[in-house]
């Protein structure tokens, strides 16, 4: 049942004038609220405006100065649910004391205060809470929430994502499609004596939707919902599973043979073509790996003699070309010059080499099918 009042302010009072002296007069009474206005929760019209709810009332209301009036303007029966809604970023463990509410009416519902009695088996009306309700559309429903439910308990474990890949490749042109699943999983714990129904409440991330087998979930832009009945004197088990669906189109003959092999290796749908493919790259790659390997040592040992060389010219210059000492440093120079150009022709070579097998790398994935 929902009912709202509005309180009329009460109107301003003449200012005496000054040194007038203030003479004590009995305080009028109230003028009576006519007889309509005790029906208008009935006679009320309202209107949506495009931001706000106006309601109109068939008769002019009279306020004496210092008097407050009451008026209804909305009382009627809306549906009322009572759950319990669980949300782990608002507590791990407890869910929410919570009752949905649901707009059956021909207009929409004002913003305003909720308070919440549960009846007891006695008779009494026990006090759950007061919340905040926002306006509610016509047609729409919003969960309430009160406080914490301390005798109910909830474990909950995200086991993490698992994925899938499959592949489709025609002339060289791959298209990966990545399957992706996230389970969560529930137990609840109601107390020995009362049933739960709890509403879980998870954030949705974009991409992501209920699987087959998590089923009466509902969707917003911001959450999914699933309804979980938890009997009362044993835990009850649920879970939740999403999945998603990414796919993407790359040219593996854009690539590097390393980053081919990267893209086909462990796909879901590996024919022994594909594997066969994989063996041809993975000896390429190894290949590749090597030389590099060999032209960074080459450098390494290019820098080493170029700064030898540096501190033989000094000492040259200090002992003169004519010594024996001399002598031998031309020698040692000679000795190094022939090594750095042996280098250089053996890094034309490693190149060379790299180019042919990248080449390779390229035609196998432009043959590749799949």
């Amino acid at each position: 049942l929902v009912r709202r009042e509005m309180m009329m302010a009460p109107q301003v009072g003449q200012m005496q004038r000054p040194f007038a002296p203030a003479l004590a007069a009995p305080a009028a009474a109230p003028p009576p609220v006519p007889d309509t206005i005790g029906s208008a929760a009935q006679a009320a019209e309202a209107e949506e405006a495009a931001t706000q709810l106006l309601y109109r009332f068939p008769a002019k209301v009279s306020v004496a100065t210092g008097h407050t009036v009451m008026v209804p303007f909305v009382d009627r029966e809306i549906a009322a649910t009572r759950t319990w809604l669980y949300q782990p970023e608002t507590s791990a463990r407890r869910p929410l004391a919570a009752v949905r509410l649901r707009n059956d009416g021909d207009t929409s519902l004002p913003a305003g205060i909720v308070t919440a009695f549960d009846g007891g088996t006695d008779g009494s009306a026990n006090f759950v809470g007061d919340a905040q309700l926002p306006l509610l559309a016509r047609g729409t429903f919003k969960y309430v929430t009160f406080a914490l439910d301390a005798k109910t308990d909830i474990r909950r474990e995200d086991l993490g994502v698992r994925r899938t890949t499959l592949g489709k490749a025609v002339n060289g042109e791959l298209t990966l499609t990545t399957k992706s699943r996230r389970t969560i999983a529930y137990e609840i714990t109601p107390p020995a004596d009362e049933d739960r129904e709890i509403v879980i409440e998870e954030a949705r991330a974009d991409g992501w939707t209920p699987a087959a087998e998590s089923k009466d979930v509902e969707e917003t832009p911001t959450r999914f919902r699933a309804t979980v009945k938890a009997p009362k004197g044993q835990t009850t088990k649920a879970s939740l599973v999403l999945e998603r669906t990414d796919r993407q189109t790359v040219m593996l003959t854009d690539y590097a043979p390393e980053e081919i092999l990267a893209r086909i290796r462990g796909l879901e749908n590996e024919t022994p073509a594909v594997k066969e493919t994989v063996l041809k790259l993975g000896a390429l790659v190894g290949e590749i790996n090597r030389a590099r390997s060999e032209r960074a040592r080459l450098d390494t040992e290019r820098k080493r003699i170029g700064e030898d060389q540096e501190r033989l010219r000094r000492n040259l210059q200090s002992v003169g070309a004519g010594t024996d000492l001399g002598r031998r440093y031309l020698d040692t120079l000679k000795a190094q010059e022939d090594r750095l150009a042996e280098i250089g022709r053996t890094e034309q070579t490693l190149d060379s080499e790299t180019a042919a097998k990248r080449q390779a790398a390229v035609e196998i994935a432009r043959q590749l099918k799949l």
